[in-house]
C-alpha cells in the first residue's frame, strides 16, 4: 500500500474488515433477494447491528470490482436516499475520497458520509475495497446544518468463483447521528437489499 495521508484510516477500516469476516459469531437472515441474502448480527455486544450482504454475481471479478470502485453514478441511482455521490480527490489508483449525501429527511436535516475508499489486491483472485470515515476533508469544511454520518464499517470482499462468476460478501455499519423510529427498520433493510441487488443488475448491463 503506498503511504499517504490517509493511510492509517485505510489500515483500520482493513483490520475491522477482517476482524467481521472471520468472526465466529452466527448471523441472522433477515432477507433473501434474487441473486444475494442480507443478514445482521449485534456489533460488539452493543444494539448496533452489522449488515452482511453476500451471494454470487455472475460476472468477472474485474468488473465488479470496476462497478464498485468507479461506478459512483450507478450507484447513487440505485439508492433512493441518495442525493449525491461525489469524487473529492484522487488519490492514487487505488484510493480516493468520496463523500454520500443524503436526501432531506423529514426533519429537515441534511446527512452526509465523508470516506476514502480505497481497493487492495488481497490475492490474484480476490479483492477487498473499503470504505472508511474522515472527519474532515480541505474541499469539504464542516457545516453547522449538515450531520457527518460516522461509517463503522464498509467493506466488501470480491472473490472469483469462475471466470464469469464472484462471490460478493460486504460488511456494513453506520453511526447516523439519529435515532430511526423502529417502525420504519423493516423497510430500511429492504431498501439496502434492493439497493444492492440493482447493482448486480447494473453490472450485468454492461456485460
Amino acid at each position: 500500500m503506498e503511504q499517504n495521508q490517509y493511510t492509517k484510516y485505510i489500515k483500520k477500516s482493513i483490520e475491522d474488515s477482517y476482524l467481521v469476516k472471520n468472526s465466529q459469531e452466527s448471523w441472522n437472515i433477515l432477507l433473501k433477494g434474487k441473486h444475494l441474502t442480507l443478514s445482521a448480527r449485534p456489533y460488539n455486544n452493543s444494539e448496533k447491528k452489522i449488515l452482511k450482504i453476500q451471494g454470487s454475481i455472475p460476472a468477472s471479478i474485474n468488473q465488479c470490482v470496476n462497478y464498485f470502485f468507479n461506478n459512483n453514478e450507478s450507484i447513487k441511482n440505485n439508492r433512493e436516499q441518495c442525493e449525491a455521490f461525489d469524487l473529492l480527490e484522487e488519490v492514487d489508483q487505488n484510493t480516493k475520497v468520496t463523500v454520500f449525501k443524503l436526501k432531506q429527511m423529514k426533519d429537515g436535516a441534511k446527512r452526509e458520509s465523508l470516506n476514502v475508499r480505497h481497493k487492495s489486491n488481497i490475492s490474484e483472485k480476490e479483492v477487498l475495497i473499503i470504505n472508511a470515515h474522515l472527519d474532515e476533508h480541505q474541499k469539504l469544511p464542516k457545516m453547522q446544518d449538515v450531520i457527518r454520518i460516522e461509517t463503522i464499517i464498509n467493506g466488501i470482499f470480491l472473490s472469483e468463483s469462475t471466470p464469469n462468476s464472484t462471490l460478493i460478501e460486504g460488511y456494513f455499519l453506520n453511526d447516523p447521528k439519529v435515532a430511526f423510529p423502529p417502525q420504519l427498520i423493516p423497510q430500511f433493510t429492504e431498501n439496502f437489499l434492493q439497493s444492492y441487488e440493482k447493482d448486480v443488475e447494473a453490472i450485468l448491463k454492461k456485460i
